[in-house]
């Protein structure tokens, strides 16, 4: 699934937010069609009747924003700014994508460990 790559990029959004973050402002993941732009997209409930085309790809923004958290994320895909289940508009705030972002991250117990 999608969990391990969305782990990451909490770990980073969150990391920047409290201000542990390395001064990277920019982290690239590649790969292809079957992974991870479709199932990243399905992660976030995003589906087409379509198979995505060639060069597809997904872009992730987080901006400083007016919003309750201070943050704003934004999905991109293909050049076009989605809005998400669960964000009143395309740029989402940092506690309702992070909360999208959880349900995708499997718990240790969903994994088979032990608390």
């Amino acid at each position: 699934g999608m969990g391990p790559l969305v782990a990451e990029m909490q770990g980073n959004m969150d990391a920047i937010i409290n201000g542990t973050a390395k001064p990277t402002k920019f982290w690239l993941y590649s790969g292809h069609d079957t992974g991870p732009i479709m199932p990243l997209l399905s992660a976030f409930h995003i589906h087409y009747d379509h198979w995505c085309p060639y060069a597809s790809m997904i872009v992730v923004e987080m901006y400083t924003a007016d919003t309750a958290t201070g943050y704003a994320v934004r999905f991109v895909y293909n050049g076009e700014s989605i809005t998400l289940d669960g964000c009143g508009s395309e740029l989402c705030d940092y506690a309702d994508f992070r909360r999208l972002m959880q349900d995708i991250i499997p718990t240790r117990a969903e994994c088979g460990f032990s608390s």
